[in-house]
């Protein structure tokens, strides 16, 4: 196995090492509060809910809490908004289903979507996101191979009924997201430049209010903290002003790319750190844990190597993959949740004390890989 001789890994963009203790995102002095910590699993294909009571020095299993989630599959699409977690699903009968679950409120709801349109297999759903009162799904019509129309659908779910306005594209689109009272859809030009472009859509007038074109490769889009648009690419990430649309730029130097851009597990805290699963091929794991630092421009790595020993990693917890990063902000706890190398749909989650260097707090092992966390 590959030795590491830094504890804490750090790519700042210009200047690499390791931060003293109150340099490193979400450090605090340590402190003890109970947290209940709402694990979204999934097991075998099936995602479902596990309450766990946890403070800083403890977690175990909640038995007697329930709550309103309702168990679904695995969906084609999954979208947060703050305490509403989403997902949408392909329906056999030319249609789809939208499942929100508010965490905050505990209420579930299923809609019913594109019961109007009666040739499913021409319609493929690219994107979605949603707020208090509407879903949006991007989708795409295809006639032919070479005819293709494009659309952003806009559902009233505060209707009795499906209530929409579809927006029509001009180019494919492949992401949303939702942010100052607008959509923002990234898109490829499959048919002329193969460059991606943006999308706005003002959600009072359900219309298009600018577009702009991003270049080759804009690989994912992320809502900040600010209520700013991050572009994410391999090799620099834009940030755009969603009220003003001013863009800036930040390059990363070849070999320091925090490498956030295609990673599906993704969280924010409150100072505006990027908690993600990182890509690395100089670790036995796929991916690691990682935190992005926005304003300082650096990223933390966590590699497992340096905070468990190879019998934990191999034979306790039998780590496979990253598969959940988060943070439990008020005991200053980084989680990640990994899933097994042995025994089909398991998983468990890890609790890691960030400074002043990385130190193992405690491990649950779990019925079901961890795809999400709320924490109340």
């Amino acid at each position: 196995m590959k030795t590491y001789s830094m504890i804490c890994a750090v790519l700042a963009l210009v200047v690499v090492g390791c931060n003293t203790s109150d340099e490193i995102p979400g450090f605090e002095e340590e402190k003890t509060v109970q947290s209940d910590y709402n694990l979204i699993l999934n097991t075998n294909g099936i995602l479902s809910t596990q309450h766990l009571n946890a403070d800083a020095d403890s977690m175990d299993f909640n038995p007697d809490e329930a709550d309103a989630f309702i168990d679904v599959a695995l969906p084609e699409l999954t979208y947060r908004n703050e305490d509403v977690l989403g997902f949408y699903h392909e329906q056999i009968d030319c249609s789809g289903k939208v499942t929100l679950h508010d965490f905050k409120e505990d209420t579930s709801n299923e809609i019913t979507v594109f019961g109007d349109i009666s040739d499913c297999n021409t319609l493929t759903v690219t994107g979605f996101t949603h707020t208090s009162s509407t879903v949006y799904l991007s989708y795409v019509i295809e006639v032919n191979s070479k005819n293709k129309t494009y659309f952003v659908r806009a559902i009233d779910i505060t209707a009795g009924e499906e209530n929409f306005v579809d927006i029509e594209l001009s180019k494919n689109p492949l992401q949303m997201v939702f942010t100052n009272n607008r959509v923002f859809v990234l898109t490829f030009d499959e048919k002329e430049t193969n460059e991606n472009g943006l999308v706005t859509i003002d959600i009072n007038a359900n219309t298009i209010i600018n577009e702009m074109n991003l270049g080759y490769d804009a690989r994912q889009l992320f809502v900040d903290v600010n209520k700013d648009v991050i572009i994410g690419y391999d090799s620099l990430h834009t940030i755009l002003n969603s009220k003003t649309f001013v863009l800036t730029y930040v390059n990363y130097e070849d070999g320091k790319e925090p490498n956030f851009a295609t990673s599906k597990a993704t969280f924010f805290n409150s100072n505006g750190n990027l908690y993600y699963g990182r890509p690395t091929t100089d670790s036995v794991f796929p991916s690691i844990p990682a935190i992005y630092d926005f304003g300082q421009r650096t990223v933390y790595l966590y590699y497992y190597e340096n905070f468990l020993t190879e019998a934990q990693m191999q034979f306790e917890y039998e780590i496979a993959n990253t598969t959940m990063v988060s943070y439990d902000n008020s005991n200053g706890l980084l989680l990640v949740g990994y899933s097994k190398a042995t025994g089909a749909g398991k998983g468990g989650l890890l609790r890691i004390k960030v400074a002043p260097e990385p130190e193992l707090i405690d491990n649950i092992n779990l019925d079901g890989v961890p795809y999400a966390i709320y924490i109340k």
